[in-house]
């Protein structure tokens, strides 16, 4: 049953970047895992209940990415998912009512699709 506020969307915001962390390495949580940034990242442990799933936001202006940090039961590593950002779903949302794909660049000039 899906609420009147939400419409559902089968869509998804790609590519998304998954690294993994080694637990006997936790210096490496402390910073941002983005190519060339290395700040300090702000960790957050939203859900008491759930010490290994954490949040880690880029405490560089220039960066300024979100990360969810979680460790699976029973495994020794974290996995680092980099969250997409604002313009990210904007731009998927362009191209989810326009029916065409919306094309991104960065700063380096890469460019990448964003799935509709």
């Amino acid at each position: 049953m899906s609420t009147p506020h939400f419409r559902p969307r089968n869509q998804s915001i790609g590519p998304i970047t998954v690294r993994e962390i080694l637990e006997s390495c936790p210096e490496i949580l402390e910073s941002c895992p983005h190519d060339g940034c290395g700040a300090v990242l702000d960790l957050h442990q939203l859900d008491d209940q759930n010490p290994d799933r954490l949040v880690g936001v880029c405490t560089s202006e220039d960066c300024s990415r979100w990360y969810l940090l979680v460790r699976p039961a029973l495994y020794d590593r974290f996995l680092v998912v980099e969250i997409p950002s604002s313009s990210d779903v904007m731009l998927s949302a362009e191209s989810d009512r326009n029916g065409t794909p919306a094309i991104t660049e960065d700063a380096s000039g890469a460019r990448a699709t964003v799935a509709g």
